[in-house]
Parts: structure tokens; C-alpha cells; sequence
């Protein structure tokens, strides 16, 4: 909050943004944009060559094996970062500021980054052991027809342990797929998307108590807490401890639990009664 470079300076006057300036501080974004949908199967001739760039590697030998494909360059990671480093230049940015910030972020992201690997790892495992059909056939089994009124707690315990939505699809999407299949061999498929689609939105849900997030929020509103109290000494030590207090981890859990409790059963309602209409949808065009 000290530091010189971020200061935010409080003027009578709002600076007025001409057309040009905002347009090469949105550079990055365009870009991102532009990219993402030249590289698209809307362009054929564009993502064909590029999408042919790509590595298979078995990794499963089972019934059904096909081989996991890395795409190098038609992928949206690619394209985002391609964007980033342009951007930075078109903004007059150094090539040592871009890489340097590079480099920071790498290493400040270097624990989510083993977090996302170990995750998939640990996802494709349970899928090729049989874990995850195991798992389901057990839940189904459990809660029967009721099982979509608790697949949300599943997408929800997925984000709250790995404070990820994007990890929660990866680790129990499949199982979302597996428990439909066990509940309408038949017909599945769309029941299926609808509980994957479910335990997506739960995921949302769930990052509400994941310690991961409460911590980044305490991480962010950390400093600016202490830099207001140190500028404003006639705030009296009580007031300030009181303030200090509502930042903590277990204030914020105890204070998110009954949204999430709400939001939580709300999702739930959803998924079973949403389920049934997607049932008669079906039923009705086909």
C-alpha cells in the first residue's frame, strides 16, 4: 500500500481517456478476442494447420483407451498468452518488464500450477481405475431418484476442497456422468450434461467456504485494512480491533455459511425438478 508505483493520487478532475488511449489499454483483450476466434472451426482454413500441431500419448490401454491429445498451438492458453505479450508491446511496455512480470507470475503460480497437474492426475486415475463409476453406482444407490436433489453438494465439495471450479468439473465431472448412467441406462446422455452442468454451477457455490479463496480475499483486503488504520490514528484501538476481527478466516466462513447454505439448496431444487423437464423435452421432440 506503501508503494509509490501503485499510489492512486485524488484529484478535483477526472483525466479524460481520448479514443486511441483506451483503445491500447484494451489492446490485450481485443486481441485475446481476435485471436481466439480467428483460431476457431469457424475458420477452417486457419485451424486446420494450426490443430494439426499436436501430440497423442496412450495413457490408458483399457476397453474404450483412446489416446490423451496435447494441441500446441489451436488452444485458448496459447492464444491468451500470445495476446499478453503483444499487448504489452503495442502498450510501449520493455521486453523486461513483460518477461520479468513473466517470470513473477510463474513463480508466484507455481503451487497452483502443481495443484491443477496433481487434480487431473488424480481424476484420470479414479476414471481409468473405476473409482468414479464405483463412487457413483454407491451414491445412486444411497439416495435412488433423489440423487440429482444432492449431486450440488458434490460439485460443491469438489470447489470447497480444491478451491477450483474448474478442478471440481475435472475431479467429479465424470462421476456426475456416471452416477446419470446409473440412473437411466437408457437415455442418460442428457441427463448426464444436465448433472455435469449442475455440478458447475455448485462448484460456484462452493468456493464461497474454500479456505483458498477466504484466503486470497484476507490477502487482499489485509493491507488495505492496515493502511487505513494508519491513516486514520483517531480510530480507537477497540474500533480498530473489531475491524481487524471481521477480516478473519472463521468470521468470514461463519458469515458465508448461511448464503451457501441457501444457495445450496436452491441449486438443489433445481437440479432435481430441472431434471424431470429436461425428461419431458426430450420426451416431446423425440
Amino acid at each position: 500500500p506503501n508503494d509509490p508505483e501503485y499510489a492512486v493520487k485524488q484529484t478535483g478532475e477526472v483525466p479524460k481517456v481520448s479514443s486511441g488511449e483506451g483503445l491500447v489499454a484494451a489492446m490485450p483483450f481485443i486481441l485475446i478476442f481476435v485471436l481466439l476466434l480467428l483460431t476457431s472451426k469457424l475458420f477452417p482454413a486457419i485451424n486446420g494447420p494450426l490443430a494439426s500441431i499436436k501430440t497423442s500419448v496412450p495413457i490408458y490401454q483399457g476397453p474404450g483407451a483412446k489416446p490423451y491429445t496435447f494441441v500446441w498451438i489451436a488452444t485458448p492458453g496459447i492464444m491468451i498468452f500470445i495476446a499478453g505479450i503483444v499487448g504489452g508491446f503495442i502498450q510501449k511496455a520493455k521486453a523486461g518488464e513483460i518477461f520479468g512480470t513473466l517470470g513473477s507470475t510463474v513463480k508466484n503460480l507455481k503451487f497452483t500450477y502443481l495443484t491443477i497437474i496433481t487434480v487431473v492426475m488424480t481424476a484420470k486415475l479414479m476414471t481409468y481405475s473405476g473409482m468414479t463409476a464405483d463412487i457413483a453406482k454407491a451414491m445412486v444407490a444411497g439416495t435412488g431418484s433423489l440423487y440429482p436433489l444432492f449431486a450440488p453438494i458434490v460439485g460443491a465439495l469438489g470447489a470447497f476442497l480444491t478451491g477450483s471450479g474448474t478442478n471440481s468439473n475435472v475431479l467429479f465431472g465424470p462421476l456426475q456422468i456416471a452416477a446419470a448412467q446409473g440412473l437411466d441406462p437408457t437415455n442418460f446422455e442428457d441427463l448426464g450434461f444436465w448433472l455435469a452442468a449442475v455440478n458447475s454451477g455448485a462448484a460456484g457455490i462452493g468456493k464461497m467456504l474454500s479456505p483458498q479463496s477466504i484466503a486470497i480475499s484476507i490477502g487482499a483486503v489485509g493491507p488495505a485494512l492496515k493502511a487505513y488504520l494508519e491513516n486514520h490514528k483517531e480510530i480507537g484501538s477497540e474500533e480498530a480491533h473489531n475491524l481487524e476481527h471481521e477480516i478473519e478466516a472463521s468470521v468470514i466462513m461463519n458469515s458465508a455459511f448461511k448464503y451457501f447454505l441457501i444457495f445450496i439448496i436452491m441449486h438443489g431444487c433445481i437440479s432435481f425438478f430441472g431434471q424431470h423437464f429436461i425428461h419431458e423435452i426430450h420426451h416431446f421432440f423425440f
